[in-house]
């Protein structure tokens, strides 16, 4: 027993000074020990269960749709050991690519790609990453597209396929320590894209859902406003028919003004329905 306390006095010695200069590494120092004990002291390249929960992790923490973009790049660019990417997603309604999260690129080559452009269809059908230099290569890619990828230091092109159709795609620099890309990055790179692809379209879709709830929601409203406006129209308009002969009997003219009054009380009703509510009855309904 004291010999095994002594070895443990021992290694405690010989492993803290060790812990310590761990601890306060820089980021790129960080990043360079991470990478040399990923890649010497594990069987495959990647530690694909702790990658997988902290990259599912991460995503239930977005609130919007840019956000949950900037995670799904961020935790690529982390796995893949590279700095300069960015993310592209469809915009159904134009049919066009746009940029929602980049890192280390500049925001001018960032405009927006039609879904016609030659690399984009080329992505689409390939449904899996593709090295930016073949692309490059291509004849039929257009200059524009080309200069985009050049000034992007594209290095990789993967596309976020649901159900055989890319909702986007994510462009990828050069590998910090100038790694080429073979088939272990290919398969990691394919399962993170499908993932991302995946909470995309969910995302979206909750969108949608939302954006036909409200539609739904004021339609209905709609129609109880009409059917309140077409009973207040017809009441005064049976006033106006019946003055002309009945105007000058008292009794005409209590019932006319009864009637007057029960449809600009339905009027208002129906305004104060339409109405927003005012940012201290917010306040307090929050509070």
């Amino acid at each position: 027993e004291a010999a095994s306390g002594y070895l443990l006095q021992a290694e405690e010695r010989f492993f803290f000074p060790w812990g310590g200069i761990v601890v306060f590494l820089s980021g790129k120092a960080r990043s360079t020990t991470r990478h040399f004990i990923d890649t010497h002291f594990y069987r495959n390249k990647y530690e694909y269960r702790s990658r997988w929960n902290s990259f599912t992790q991460r995503l239930s923490k977005a609130d919007d749709l840019e956000e949950l973009c900037s995670i799904i790049l961020a935790e690529t660019r982390e796995t893949m050991w590279v700095q300069m990417a960015s993310l592209w997603i469809k915009n159904e309604e134009e049919e066009t690519f746009a940029c929602l999260a980049f890192e280390g690129n500049d925001p001018l080559a960032l405009t927006e790609v039609g879904s016609e452009s030659t690399y984009v269809q080329v992505l689409g059908e390939e449904g899996s990453p593709i090295l930016a230099k073949s692309l490059l290569e291509r004849g039929e890619v257009e200059k524009e597209h080309k200069s985009i990828l050049n000034d992007l230091s594209a290095h990789i092109c993967a596309p976020l396929m649901f159900r055989d159709k890319m909702i986007g795609f994510i462009i990828l620099g050069p590998n910090l320590f100038g790694e080429s890309f073979g088939n272990e990055d290919n398969e990691m790179l394919t399962t993170l894209c499908s993932q991302a692809a995946m909470a995309i379209y969910r995302y979206q879709l909750a969108e949608k859902l939302v954006v036909a709830q409200g539609l739904e929601s004021m339609n209905r409203l709609s129609s109880f406003i009409i059917h309140d406006l077409k009973n207040s129209v017809s009441m005064l308009s049976m006033v106006v028919q019946n003055s002309a002969a009945n105007f000058h009997k008292p009794e005409f003219q209590k019932d006319a003004t009864l009637t007057i009054a029960s449809s600009v009380g339905k009027m208002k009703q129906i305004v104060e329905r339409l109405s927003f509510p005012k940012i201290e009855d917010l306040e307090l309904q929050c509070s």
